[in-house]
């Protein structure tokens, strides 16, 4: 699988058989799914890069360097997998899957590595993944998680290893921690709201000047970003990119905004971005010129 798919597969894989809140829990806290700072998931590609070097590494033992191992991923499109053997747990004295797990640092390395194994042997399953994958990338459909994870449960059925707890109690806080966290709440909800009001305003403008398009409201932001293109004068610039949708579609539609703090030089706008693009963590700029 693509590096995107990947990261989808694990995620859904470990929501469900990882570590979940009792349900008394996880009523407690609230879905926070706007994303301010692109470094968040750029942090979960680089430790996924970290597992496929290590991974490229026992597919071909010259690529245990780095700069050789990143250029077999790019020439492969990182799908290295296919490059092992279905015994690939026979042929080598370290399980490739386990030890690519736990250099990307996964909490459950053991558990996830048995899951890719698995998929490498499980040929039918796995062809259905990379067909949910691949549908929705291209239609720009929502992904069916419930499809999902219904073939990973079968996946996960067939493992030799003992499956994770199903529940942990939450952890407990020290009065300074859980200060310290409440500001941070507060201090996300404050700027969310900000952002997503901007945003909104923009949307409207944007319906104005294109009629004769469906009308979209804003679903959930992917990354802000601070435009180093600012003038020194001017305060503030942003760009961020941002999943939109309307009634008349079921595809999700990926926008790009540029707005400034105050004292604008040039008018707020927003435009729409090509969908294969909305699997990256950093903030798109439109490549043609906007200014």
């Amino acid at each position: 699988m693509d590096p995107v798919s990947n990261i989808i597969v694990n995620s859904i894989w470990y929501n469900s058989h990882g570590y979940p809140l009792p349900g008394s829990e996880r009523s407690k806290i609230e879905q926070y799914s706007d994303i301010l700072d692109p470094l968040s998931l750029l942090r979960v590609e680089v430790h996924s890069l970290k597992g496929l070097m290590e991974l490229a590494a026992f597919a071909d033992p010259q690529l245990s360097v780095a700069a050789c191992a990143l250029e077999n991923l790019c020439s492969a499109k990182c799908d290295i997998a296919t490059m092992l053997p279905s015994s690939s747990a026979e042929r080598f004295e370290k399980h490739p899957f386990h030890e690519a797990s736990m250099a990307a640092g996964h909490p459950l390395p053991l558990q996830l590595g048995e899951l890719h194994q698995q998929l490498l042997l499980m040929l039918v399953e796995r062809n259905k993944l990379l067909s949910l994958m691949t549908e929705a990338q291209t239609s720009g459909a929502v992904l069916r998680i419930d499809d999902v994870e219904s073939i990973l449960e079968v996946v996960s059925s067939r493992s030799s290893w003992a499956p994770a707890p199903a529940l942990v109690q939450a952890p407990k806080l020290c009065v300074q921690a859980l200060s310290a966290v409440s500001n941070q709440r507060s201090c996300y909800e404050k700027r969310r709201s900000w952002f997503r009001s901007m945003l909104e305003d923009i949307l409207k403008e944007y319906a104005t000047q294109h009629f004769w398009e469906p009308k979209y409201t804003l679903d959930f932001i992917c990354g802000v970003e601070e435009s180093k293109r600012a003038p020194p004068k001017f305060h503030t610039c942003y760009h961020v990119n941002f999943m939109a949708t309307c009634e008349l579609r079921s595809q999700k539609m990926l926008f790009f905004a540029e707005f400034w703090l105050k004292d604008e030089p040039k008018p707020s706008f927003c435009c729409t971005l090509p969908y294969p693009y909305a699997g990256k963590s950093i903030v798109l700029v439109p490549s043609k010129n906007y200014s």
